[in-house]
């Protein structure tokens, strides 16, 4: 059965039921990805998926089902308080250009080849390259209901990554890159950067214990603040699961710390979230102070913020 009628028989039985809305989401994509090891295919891919998602609000609460195999809608609607987004206008970010678009999988499969190549002649001391990988996928996201919401998004990437295994006598070390969409054909920089990675590892010593002034890399401050990520859930904090609970508007950190939800960061830009709600840029934390918690519909109703 297409999606137009099963959401169509979906929707016409739902209501019928006594639901007062109804609202079916659409996921639907397709990946390839390849490995190459020693010049050799190592792993091999091409899939696609689909799935349909039916959520259904009756006397106030709401129901969901899912089903990969879209034969049945009537199957899908049956029976928690979780409000539906309604019609909305979006923002229309500009995508950033894929330079894998276009390329058949034996161009990939080749890429991928040339990636561990470039890799294994950039330093004596690169004994072999434990992961190099092409991965492209592509997909369609769409949530419509009964109350006009009609949103629909397109999700496409593409990324090269490699991971080079360096031995300099007795040390070894390893090291990683990746690069995407727009850079994604730039193997040079990419194996580059990964050499480099595992590189300047060599020679490392501890070093004595006092106060030292740290500079932290990107990834590394990404790795401190994903230990604490959890903590900003509205959801958890309302489980009483957060120590960030009831704290909007008071200092949390120094005042140098700025934190970002930014769905529109050019890298992947998303018009709308998983609920059908507008992206917008907003600070969680700013200038230290809690500005924020991570809502979905649900929570922000009962915060009194939707």
């Amino acid at each position: 059965m297409d999606a137009n009628r099963f959401r169509e028989e979906a929707f016409e039985y739902a209501l019928a039921q006594g639901c007062a809305a109804a609202e079916l989401v659409e996921n639907s994509g397709r990946q390839f990805g390849v490995g190459i090891l020693k010049g050799e295919i190592d792993t091999y891919t091409v899939s696609r998926s689909r799935s349909l998602g039916l959520r259904v609000q009756l006397n106030g609460k709401n129901g969901y089902a899912g089903t990969e195999a879209p034969e049945d809608p009537m199957a899908l609607v049956r029976e928690d308080e979780h409000p539906l987004a309604g019609p909305a206008d979006y923002p229309n970010p500009p995508q950033p250009p894929d330079a894998l678009a276009g390329l058949d999988e034996k161009a990939k499969i080749e890429l991928c080849r040339e990636l561990e190549r470039v890799t294994l002649s950039l330093d004596p001391r690169v004994q072999r390259v434990a992961s190099c990988k092409v991965v492209t996928a592509a997909g369609t996201v769409s949530i419509r209901n009964t109350l006009g919401l009609n949103a629909q998004r397109e999700e496409d990437i593409s990324c090269i990554f490699v991971t080079p295994i360096l031995q300099e006598g007795e040390e070894v070390h390893d090291g990683g890159s990746f690069r995407a969409r727009g850079e994604a054909r730039d193997i040079e920089a990419c194996a580059q950067e990964a050499v480099e990675e595992a590189a300047m590892q060599f020679g490392g010593k501890p070093v004595a214990p006092g106060p030292y002034r740290v500079l932290l890399r990107n990834d590394a401050a990404y790795s401190l603040l994903s230990a604490f990520s959890g903590m900003f859930s509205a959801d958890a904090a309302q489980k009483g699961l957060s120590l960030l609970a009831e704290r909007e508007g008071q200092m949390i950190a120094a005042p140098c710390v700025r934190i970002l939800d930014d769905p529109l960061l050019p890298l992947n830009p998303m018009a709308f979230d998983d609920e059908g709600v507008p992206a917008h840029t907003k600070a969680v934390v700013e200038a230290g102070r809690l500005e924020t918690l991570l809502h979905n519909l649900k929570t922000a109703k009962k915060a009194g913020v939707l």
